[in-house]
């Protein structure tokens, strides 16, 4: 608790004196927990306005709950394009094996997203070649969408963006599928 500051010398030890007094009179109250099922429990999960624009939402109450549920069935821009018509299934989900297969890639590159300076394991080079079938997966999808295609490809599906180029997403995911 900070005190006011006092002008004069005497102003300041009549503060001193009422705040000594003040805290002997009222001792510390302990804090009542909050009561269980209370909306303090859980934190409010309603998307906001702006979220509402960008994604599409479910509510749902279920049976015996108090609270309803909001789900997004838009989590990334993939999700959008489908949902709003502008990608098929088809092309979809060759943009989600696309995915995989990346991580997969990325995985055997051993590539490192950033280190902390507090991890100490050792680092060094690794004498394997890796998996060389994943290497010629990745080799032949990249001839298959062609260079204006694996740029939109990794621009929209590997980073999150939205499409620069709606029909060279569409061509590329076609050219995967296939």
């Amino acid at each position: 608790m900070t005190a006011p500051m006092a002008r004069t010398k005497a102003a300041r030890l009549r503060l001193k004196r009422q705040m000594r007094e003040g805290a002997a009179e009222t001792p510390a109250q302990p804090q009542a927990a909050p009561e269980a099922g209370t909306p303090t429990d859980k934190p409010d999960n309603r998307p906001t306005v702006e979220q509402r624009k960008q994604g599409s939402y479910l509510r749902n109450k279920p049976q015996g709950a108090r609270e309803e549920l909001w789900i997004n069935t838009t989590p990334d821009c993939l999700a959008a394009l489908h949902v709003s018509g502008k990608l098929t299934d088809a092309q979809e989900q060759a943009a989600r094996d696309y995915q995989t297969l990346w991580e997969r890639w990325r995985g055997e590159l051993g590539v490192s997203e950033g280190r902390s300076c507090l991890d100490m394991t050792p680092v060094g080079h690794d004498d394997t070649d890796g998996d060389a079938r994943i290497a010629g997966l990745m080799r032949a999808a990249a001839r298959a969408m062609g260079p204006d295609g694996e740029r939109e490809v990794y621009w929209t599906v590997i980073r999150g963006r939205w499409p620069r180029n709606l029909p060279a997403l569409r061509k590329a995911l076609d050219a995967l599928r296939s």
